[in-house]
């Protein structure tokens, strides 16, 4: 199924995309690319303790983090990418 497919690749896009911004942003970018890394950070450390206490909903927050960060990011890049054009066409 398309849904399974895209549940599987989410993660992987996540990465690549926090990688790159944090490995080729410069100064001003990288600390708006870092926010998603720390929102992850704070659910990887919920979803931790909710696997510690037994907590079914644990995942949630995961489920629900993953996406929002993917697309923040997505849209860092598409918004930089402009930005840079713009002023290599100036």
């Amino acid at each position: 199924m398309l849904s399974d497919q895209v549940i599987l690749v989410l993660p992987l896009l996540y990465l690549a995309l926090q990688i790159a911004a944090l490995s080729w942003m410069p100064e001003g970018w990288l600390r708006a690319a870092a926010w998603p890394a720390v929102a992850m950070g704070v659910a990887l450390v919920f979803f931790a303790l909710g696997i510690v206490l037994n907590a079914a909903i644990a995942p949630v927050l995961l489920a629900l983090a993953l996406p929002v960060a993917s697309v923040y990011l997505a849209g860092l890049w598409i918004v930089y990418g402009a930005v840079v054009l713009r002023r290599t066409a100036a």
